[in-house]
Formats: C-alpha cells, structure tokens, sequence
C-alpha cells in the first residue's frame, strides 16, 4: 500500500477513475505536503497522511501508480461505510461523470465526495463562488465573483472564470480555458483547452467545444464547436433525398479502397495538425502521431463525425484504433444508414 506520509493520522481517499488525469490528482496530493494553504482549503490537517486507492471498472490491471485499483462498486462502498473512505472524481468525460454521479446516488454515498480546490484562491466563498457537489477546480485557476458551478464540475489547470459565469452539472472546462462575464454554459458540455467563450453566451446542454475555439455567439444543445470564429453542426440521419435510386448516399457516402482510406488520413491529419505524409499505413495507430493525446483523440473523432455526418458513440472511441478500424467503422454505420433510410 502506498501512503503520502504527512502524520499520524489518516486521510484515506478512492479516486474514481485511474485513467491519465488521475495521475494528476495523485501528484497533487505528493504536493500537498508543500502546500499548506491548499491543504487546509481541502479540509486536510498537515499532520495526516494519505491512502490513495483507485476505482476503475474498465482496467484490466490490479494497479496503477503502485496502488491498488477496485474493479466493482460493492468494493468502493464496502470501503467507504466500513473504513471511512472519501470518494473524489478524476474523470473529465461527462457522460461518464453523470453516470457515477447516478451511482453514488443509488448506493447513497454522495456525502463522501468531496470537492478539492487545488487554486492559490484558498477561501474563494468570500467572492459568492457557489459550488455543487463532487467539483474539482486545479491551480493556477482564477474566479471572478459570483460564480456558480453546478454538481461534478471540473475546471482544469489555468482557467479564468469571469464574474457571474454558470456552468452546467457534469461539465469539464479544461486547461487554459477563458470564461468571460455572465457566460452561461449547460449541463455535460466539453470544453476543450484554450478556449475562449466570451462574455454573454448561452451554450446549451451537451455540447462539445474543440480546442481552441472562440466562442462569440448562443450554441444550441447537442452541437460540436470548431475553431475561430467557432462554426457548429448537429448530427442529421440521411433522408431519402439524399440517397441515389440505388440506396447509396450521395455527398457523404464513403468511396470504395483507397478512397475512403485518403478521406480518413486527410481527416486525421486535419485533427491533428500533422502533414499528411505522416499518416502511413492501414496498421497505423492515432497513438503513434507526435501530438497525440486524450484531448486530439476526441478532435479527431469530432473531425471524423463532420466528414462523414455520423454518430460515433462512446462505446466505440475505444475501438478506433488504427485506419483500418476507423474504415470499418464508417462503412458500417453508413451501411445501417442506408439500411434505415431504404425502410422508410
């Protein structure tokens, strides 16, 4: 078992979730024993020592980072009422987020989650910052007054947060994000790093902003946002007027071979800003491009879905790993489209 030792006493905490974000919480807290202020604005006494256990149910491994991982709810609730556990969230998807939320609820252990406010902002209730539930704010973050954030809100590493901003239950702001004045942002939105969403804007539910953006004007719910200015679209089911005598999709229908296989790599290269000579072969994995990450997986999916107007679900961006599952993948959902489509 791995401790972070700062006294006699015990602070034993379940991170949900030991993806690559959870690595950050754990460095965090390493930190914590230089960080007095931080400590204390956590509700953390400097003579404690830590015990970090994680809590994944799609891991294949034991550990991670040395420490053990749970694999089934009963395990984390068993701990939580028997050896008093805390529960703290690592995870920035939101739909994953709402779904453990929904959890926690059922097994009744939302008392145990906490919120960790890692900001150099120790005490920022005094600016009428009101937080919901299991919300986590990192360092170097800075909030206006009057902020409202709704429950499992995650606002990563270096973001301003201008006066009078709501944000929506279960949604991410990641890295380096700007909110300006009286922005509202909806419940399960994704907003990626870097970008700025300016002062007066409604973004609605489920909505999902790429990095870099520049957000000037209302989002609706559901819509995935690109670039500066920022552009939106909504996923559309193919109509018959979009199909050929034949039952094939006009415009956006894959081609056969090696044509397909180019719209795919000039849509990768796009999403990750990578000539195109670097895309190989079919084998190739995203992973293997220099820029590659958590964050340009999601883009590149987002490109893939315009380039093609389809729905990738979830369950399904794990699969994705290389041109040739990427190729199956498209080939499949437009053969279901055409399919559906031909029924109607």
């Amino acid at each position: 078992m791995h401790f972070i030792v700062i006294s006699d006493n015990m602070a034993k905490i379940i991170l949900l979730g030991a993806g690559s974000t959870a690595s950050n919480y754990i460095w965090m807290f390493d930190e914590l024993e230089n960080t007095p202020d931080v400590l204390g604005n956590n509700g953390f006494s400097r003579n404690e020592k830590m015990e970090i256990l994680f809590f994944d149910e799609n891991r294949f491994e034991s550990t991670y980072m040395d420490r053990p991982i749970l694999k089934e709810w009963k395990q984390v609730a068993s701990m939580v009422r028997e050896q008093g556990y805390k529960l703290v969230n690592t995870v920035s998807h939101t739909q994953v987020k709402e779904k453990f939320y929904l959890k926690l609820s059922e097994l009744g252990l939302l008392e145990n989650l906490l919120n960790l406010n890692f900001s150099a902002q120790s005490n920022m209730t005094h600016n009428g910052l009101v937080m919901g539930i299991g919300c986590t704010i990192w360092h170097h973050t800075s909030f206006q007054p009057f902020v409202k954030l709704g429950k499992y809100v995650t606002i990563s590493t270096s973001c301003v947060i201008g006066q009078e901003v709501e944000i929506g239950d279960f949604s991410s702001i990641t890295a380096g994000g700007l909110i300006a004045g009286a922005a509202k942002i909806g419940s399960r939105c994704y907003v990626g790093a870097g970008t700025t969403i300016v002062n007066n804007v409604t973004i609605g539910d489920d909505v999902f902003v790429t990095a870099g953006s520049v957000v000037g004007r209302d989002i609706p719910d559901g819509m995935k946002v690109i670039g500066n200015p920022c552009r939106f679209f909504k996923w559309e089911e193919p109509t018959k007027k979009s199909l050929r005598p034949n039952g094939k999709v006009l415009s956006s229908a894959p081609d056969s071979g090696v044509g397909l296989r180019d719209r795919i790599k000039k849509t990768i290269s796009k999403a990750f800003n990578v000539p195109l000579i670097e895309m190989g072969d079919v084998d190739q994995s995203p992973e293997t491009i220099g820029n590659w990450d958590s964050f340009t997986h999601i883009s590149m999916i987002t490109f893939l879905e315009a380039e093609f107007n389809i729905r990738i679900d979830d369950s399904e961006i794990g699969e994705l790993l290389n041109i040739s599952s990427i190729e199956k993948t498209i080939r499949k959902k437009f053969l279901n489209k055409c399919n559906d489509s031909a029924g109607r």
